[in-house]
């Protein structure tokens, strides 16, 4: 008598095995967004992660799970010297969402930073002019303190 061979997807009632989940190709945008993660974090005082929104499609259950986050954030927060930094990254003619305009009223709002960025060279020039300005700030508090408490030198 010959054993049968029990496969994975057996338990289901002899159902026929899942289909390998597609990726979906890394585009120009997620290509963009990691660099610039990566860039900022590797910046003195500075940390950056992406935000997913997108959820994910659930085959067992047969439909969409929202991943729970705040629809419209953007896809980089940063921080650097505590400073709040919300960078949306677009290609080609793609244009903020309502919820996305929302969301940069929102940090703007609360004195945070927003940007929609297009290209590395465009963040670049956002990022070292934004931290560059803060750096300046925080020299002129810091010399203005010294004034105030009389510090020596």
């Amino acid at each position: 008598m010959r054993k049968k061979t029990i496969k994975a997807y057996d338990f289901l009632g002899g159902a026929t095995p899942p289909a390998p989940i597609k990726r979906k190709p890394k585009t120009a945008t997620n290509s963009l967004t990691k660099q610039i993660i990566e860039y900022i974090n590797n910046v003195a005082h500075a940390y950056a992660f992406r935000v997913n929104t997108g959820g994910t499609y659930s085959e067992a259950l047969g439909k969409h799970i929202h991943s729970g986050s705040t629809l419209g954030v953007s896809d980089i927060i940063a921080v650097y010297q505590g400073r709040f930094f919300g960078f949306e990254v677009k290609q080609g003619s793609d244009k903020l969402r309502p919820k996305q305009e929302k969301f940069r009223d929102r940090v703007t709002g609360a004195l945070g930073c927003y940007y929609e960025i297009r290209s590395f060279d465009q963040f670049l020039r956002i990022w070292t002019g934004a931290i560059g300005s803060i750096d300046k700030y925080d020299d002129a508090a810091i010399d203005g303190l010294k004034l105030k408490i009389n510090f020596p030198g």
